[in-house]
């Protein structure tokens, strides 16, 4: 049987900016699309080259964006819930602020697969409405940092928000250590074994 997932579930999250951060889900996402990894391709070709092909040398890699669409909401519609809102990707773009963000993909199992940057709205596209359809939000995110990615059994969105906001499941203690071990390498499979299936490494 394949093990393929359903993307229904998937989630982006954005956070406050804050040391300890707390996360906020960019509300009625119908479509989340990465570009994906590229590199810059330069021209080698010189003059002894007789071969009839231009040669090349990978440059500088560049580390892609998100393309976020889904249904249009006011802020007035986001008090359901303060976990969850479309009016922080528009206080974001109008700060210019670069801020950590997670993207989770459902895996099945209350079990996400978790790809964590930094990055910065790069442009926000004012809603449209056909007559016939429902008025449409987008925008898209730079990623300005090099990705991680982790596996979390979680519930919930709320659950990986709690890796790192100490009034959840994990406390404050525990959400220092994670990211002692995020930015130093260090193991915290025993400290935070409740928390996340331990498993890190760089992507790409």
């Amino acid at each position: 049987m394949s093990r393929a997932k359903l993307g229904q579930g998937t989630k982006l999250l954005i956070s406050d900016g804050e040391p300890i951060p707390t996360f906020f889900e960019v509300a009625e996402l119908t479509s989340i699309g990465q570009s994906g990894v590229e590199a810059d391709s330069i021209d080698c070709t010189s003059h002894s080259n007789f071969e009839g092909w231009r040669q090349f040398l990978q440059g500088l890699k560049d580390t892609g964006r998100v393309e976020i669409e889904g249904n249009f909401v006011t802020n007035e519609d986001d008090f359901f819930t303060n976990k969850e809102e479309q009016s922080i990707v528009d206080q974001l773009f109008n700060a210019g602020e670069i801020r950590l963000m997670k993207l989770a993909w459902p895996m099945g199992n209350n079990k996400f697969f978790v790809q964590e940057f930094e990055g910065f709205v790069s442009e926000r596209r004012s809603p449209s409405a056909a007559y016939d359809d429902l008025i449409d939000f987008s925008a898209q995110i730079k990623i300005a940092q090099t990705r991680l990615e982790k596996t979390y059994n979680s519930e919930t969105a709320a659950d990986i928000d709690s890796t790192f906001n100490g009034d959840q499941k994990v406390s404050k203690n525990k959400s220092a250590a994670f990211l002692m071990e995020l930015l130093f390498g260090v193991r915290g499979d025993e400290v935070l074994k409740d928390s996340y299936t331990a498993f890190e490494h760089q992507l790409y």
